[in-house]
């Protein structure tokens, strides 16, 4: 049970973090500064392994829970502090203003707009490849590698690549590619880099094809498309952004990972081979691709509208 509660407070907190960013920032300052932002993220998925192999002994497993509390509140004094400085003078709402309503209040905003409509799908088409890449990943590494300790070891390897990787493109260049290339190129780098694992499954089904996509998959999403999807939200009003955004990052991103598992296991079910099932779905990354390319659109129209119209209420 407490398992449960962490995972799901995780996700929530994250999301939660993410539309208070996407609040407190405009679209340009999200492209130039969400990368180094995520970079904290991506150092503390690095840190964490690292306290815990200092601390396990001395403190106990049980203990473990002291520290880990200490870091939440003290991310949540950092959340603190950065409201009183930025309120009103960046998001220029009273710092009392509150949001109204029901949770359920985002719903009839979802469906009365394309634009979170295209997010709603954007996020569902990242869990449909991520969850068939996924089990790919699982039933060949089951085929080929031998023996738990042999699989944990690939997984650690495959998760300190990433991390790696991706934070020194975080810090180094995902603000300058972001301002550069826009928001539509960054967050279709990550369905690309789909359709080319996913074919390259069809033609050689092997766990260096598998591995490859997945290592690049998750880098690309952590250093480019996640940083630009959160800049799609800048460009949204606060209801959306704290009602709808939460709702499509969390109900309909884990609802679409509970159903596209069910989905990969009827593909088997009807005899799809792992490398029929990456063909199959390399068509469904291409469709991503393009909704990706026009949410960057859509987004920059939507920030000029907005700079246009605080240049004429000055």
């Amino acid at each position: 049970m407490f398992y449960v509660w962490v995972a799901v407070f995780s996700l929530f907190s994250v999301a939660v973090f993410w539309s208070f960013m996407a609040d407190l920032f405009t679209a340009d300052q999200g492209k130039r500064l969400f990368g180094f932002i995520g970079a904290g993220g991506t150092a503390g998925a690095l840190l964490g392994p690292v306290l815990t192999i200092w601390l396990s002994v001395p403190l106990g497993p049980t203990n473990l829970l002291i520290p880990a509390m200490i870091l939440i509140e003290a991310a949540v004094l950092c959340v603190w502090r950065l409201e009183r400085a930025a309120t009103p003078h960046q998001t220029g709402h009273a710092q009392d203003e509150r949001l109204g309503g029901s949770a359920f209040a985002a719903i009839p905003a979802l469906i009365r707009s394309p634009y979170l409509i295209g997010l709603a799908a954007w996020i569902s088409l990242q869990s449909f490849c991520a969850t068939i890449l996924y089990f790919e990943q699982i039933h060949i590494v089951a085929a080929e590698v031998q023996g738990a300790g042999a699989q944990a070891r690939l997984f650690a390897a495959i998760d300190l690549a990433v991390n790696l990787l991706t934070l020194a493109t975080q810090i180094l260049a995902t603000g300058q590619l972001l301002k550069r290339f826009g928001t539509g190129i960054s967050a279709a780098a990550l369905p690309g880099v789909f359709v080319a694992g996913f074919v390259a499954i069809f033609l050689t089904p092997t766990l260096a094809a598998v591995l490859a996509a997945q290592v690049a998959q998750r880098w690309i999403h952590f250093a480019f498309a996640n940083p630009a999807r959160q800049v799609f939200y800048t460009v949204l009003g606060r209801e959306e952004k704290y009602k709808a955004k939460n709702l499509i990052d969390v109900v309909i991103y884990r609802g679409s990972d509970a159903l596209y598992g069910w989905v990969f296991d009827s593909l088997q079910l009807l005899g799809l081979k792992l490398g029929t099932i990456a063909l199959v779905a390399a068509p469904v990354s291409v469709v991503w691709l393009i909704l990706s390319a026009a949410l960057g659109r859509a987004q920059e129209q939507r920030a000029k509208l907005i700079g246009a119209s605080a240049a004429s209420g000055r």
